[in-house]
């Protein structure tokens, strides 16, 4: 989202924060409004993970890759 939001040339803080990356980017194009579900389930994993001694199990890591996968050909499809 921060690759889309730079190609539109809109200003964002440094974050994590995916479900205010996404507000940022419906304000250009509403349907990113379309992502909110999976970004607040994911939102979850840009900290929590980040740092030793919390751990994801597979079923877990494998929904949240396909829910990256989901965000991510969405945005590349808005390059």
């Amino acid at each position: 989202m921060k690759a889309y939001l730079t190609s539109q040339k809109i200003r964002f803080p440094k974050t994590h924060d995916l479900v205010g990356l996404q507000n940022i980017a419906s304000e250009s194009d509403g349907t990113f409004e379309l992502l909110i579900d999976v970004l607040n389930s994911l939102s979850r994993y840009a900290v929590r993970f980040r740092y030793p001694g919390e751990e994801a199990d597979r079923k877990e890591a494998m929904i949240a890759v396909k829910g990256m996968e989901d965000v991510r050909k969405f945005v590349r499809g808005k390059l």
